[in-house]
């Protein structure tokens, strides 16, 4: 908005500069015309010339007002290239900044995966091992059960085996 509004005011000097000019180069003419006519030399003389004098110091100022702006004019633009350019230049930090926080992100993210992966191993092996041990304990039970059964029939043969030799014995005598 500031570089066009100085355009701006920077053409419309430029042609007030060159609308006095030409004012400036008919009133010389004029004043010519009228010397030669009147058989006056145009310097130092009338009204004319002294006007002529002070269109020329006003151009003069006009010109140096017309250059101020164009100074104007490329420092703004240049303060404005040069704020563009550390603003991508602070864009570009914080992108490398962002990628690096990506590739750090995408890093633990394999190393939680990785942790994930083991942990679900042994999980499946802790599930494993606790199937087995149901098995065992169902297996022992049974086992001991056979084992009870075993010996109560162990003590009723041992039982039967007293009662035979009790019985041999009255034979015997």
């Amino acid at each position: 908005d500031e570089i066009v509004q100085l355009q701006a005011r920077l053409e419309g000097t430029e042609c007030q500069a060159e609308e006095g000019e030409a004012y400036i180069a008919m009133l010389k003419q004029a004043l010519d015309v009228k010397a030669n006519e009147l058989g006056v030399e145009a310097p130092g003389k009338g009204g004319l010339l002294e006007e002529l004098l002070m269109l020329r110091e006003e151009n003069s100022g006009l010109k140096q007002k017309n250059q101020e702006l164009k100074e104007e004019i490329l420092a703004t633009g240049s303060e404005a290239m040069q704020a563009t350019r550390d603003e991508l230049e602070s864009q570009k930090d914080a992108c490398g900044i962002l990628q690096q926080l990506i590739e750090k992100l995408e890093g633990e993210k394999g190393a939680a995966l990785e942790y994930i992966e083991k942990m679900d191993s042994r999980f499946e092996a802790a599930e494993d091992q606790a199937r087995r041990i149901e098995e065992l304990t169902t297996e022992n039970e049974v086992i001991t059960e056979e084992l009870k059964e075993g010996e109560q029939e162990r003590r009723r043969l041992k039982i039967d085996l007293d009662g035979l030799k009790t019985q041999l014995e009255e034979q015997d005598q």
